[in-house]
C-alpha cells in the first residue's frame, strides 16, 4: 500500500470482491467479517475503525448489489441486441437471395381480391363501401369535413341516391 492516505470507501471499493466474499463466509455479520478481513488484510484497521467499516459494509453492499443488477440488465440487453443483429443479417441475406425487380410491386394473383381493389364504386359524387358491421355507407369531403350517408344492409341505388339528396339538401342548409 502507498504512503498516501487512503479514504476508507476507496479501500473497501479497491478490496470489493475479497470484502464481500468475507461477509457472505461470514453469515453476513459485520462483527465477524471485520474479525476475519483483520487477518487477511491487516492494512484494513488503520486505514478505518470498526464502526467505520460497519458503516460503509451497508454502503457498500448497496452499491455492489446495484452494480450487478446493472451489469446483468447490460448483459441481457447485450444478448438481445446480438439475437436482433442475427435475425436482421439473416433476413437481409435471404432477401438479397431476390431479384429486386420482382420487390418493386405486388401482385394479387387471385381475382376476387383484385376485384375488390379496383372496384371504386361511386353515387353522385359518393364514395360507397360496406363497413365491418356489413353495412353500406357513403362517404363524401365537402368543406374539409367527411360526411357519411347510411344506406343499409342492401346497396340500393335508387336509395341511396335519395339519401344523398336529402343530405346534400341538409348541408347546404346548414350552411347558409
Amino acid at each position: 500500500m502507498s504512503k498516501r492516505k487512503v479514504k476508507p470507501i476507496e479501500y473497501m471499493i479497491q478490496f470489493k470482491k475479497t470484502i464481500i466474499d468475507a461477509y457472505r463466509q461470514n453469515e453476513r455479520n459485520s462483527e465477524k467479517t471485520w474479525q476475519h478481513l483483520g487477518m487477511i488484510l491487516p492494512e484494513l484497521k488503520q486505514v478505518m475503525k470498526k464502526n467505520t467499516f460497519k458503516q460503509y459494509m451497508t454502503v457498500l453492499l448497496a452499491f455492489c448489489s446495484e452494480l450487478d443488477r446493472i451489469n446483468n440488465e447490460s448483459d441481457q440487453i447485450k444478448k438481445e441486441l446480438e439475437l436482433l443483429k442475427n435475425k436482421h443479417n439473416n433476413k437481409s441475406s435471404h432477401m438479397s437471395n431476390y431479384p429486386e425487380k420482382k420487390l418493386d410491386r405486388v401482385r394479387q394473383n387471385n381475382n376476387k381480391v383484385r376485384q375488390k381493389l379496383d372496384r371504386n364504386l361511386k353515387i353522385t359524387g359518393w364514395n360507397v363501401r360496406k363497413s365491418n358491421d356489413g353495412y353500406y355507407r357513403c362517404y363524401r369531403k365537402i368543406n374539409n369535413k367527411v360526411h357519411c350517408v347510411y344506406i343499409g344492409k342492401q346497396l340500393d341505388q335508387s336509395k341511396a341516391m335519395k339519401r344523398i339528396a336529402d343530405k346534400e339538401l341538409q348541408i347546404r342548409l346548414d350552411k347558409s
